[in-house]
């Protein structure tokens, strides 16, 4: 009985060894991709590109502080992001990340996005992340929405696009 008891206690102590183990691991591989060098550290992760995170992610395979199939899995849950910069000089109109699945633009203030210029609608347009690309739907705008110089109801953003809300641009950038 006493054997048994001893087994277990013995069992539980090498289940939390194992445990904290994989703890100090982790907090290894996390300081050693935080930490490359002083500069990267201050920056937050998010202003990275994919291909920057694309980077950090092999050389820490490479360096062997992650498994294949760990690698394989942070590979796929870095996704793309978009960001739209203004083209048109309007005060308080800086660049937005399109973080969010579903990105609202107009003059009302509860919008995501506010452009305080008359010519654009209260409810302008609406920008969708469908999977891995972004959609931008016109929401019956007075002025219209344009995709490159074309009026549209409904479009396909692809990187470098010129997206025009009645007469307010915004270069669309895929990071």
């Amino acid at each position: 009985m006493i054997g048994t008891i001893i087994s277990f206690i013995a069992i539980a102590y090498l289940i939390y060894m194992i445990c904290g183990a994989i703890w100090v691991l982790f907090s290894i591989v996390v300081k050693k991709l935080v930490k490359d060098d002083d500069e990267e550290a201050k920056s937050p992760p998010i202003n990275k590109t994919t291909e920057e995170k694309m980077k950090m992610l092999k050389k820490a395979k490479d360096d062997g502080l992650i498994t294949e199939s760990s690698y394989n899995i942070m590979r796929k849950s870095i996704v793309r992001t978009a960001s739209l910069i203004p083209k048109t000089k309007i005060l308080g109109l800086t660049p937005y990340s399109l973080t969010k699945g579903r990105t609202t633009v107009g003059r009302d203030n509860t919008n995501d996005i506010v452009i305080n210029q008359d010519t654009v609608s209260w409810q302008h347009a609406e920008i969708v992340k469908n999977g891995d690309q972004y959609e931008i739907y016109d929401l019956n705008s007075v002025n219209g929405t344009f995709i490159n110089g074309k009026r549209i109801k409904h479009g396909i953003l692809e990187d470098g696009a010129l997206i025009t809300l009645a007469d307010v641009s915004f270069l669309f950038k895929i990071d």
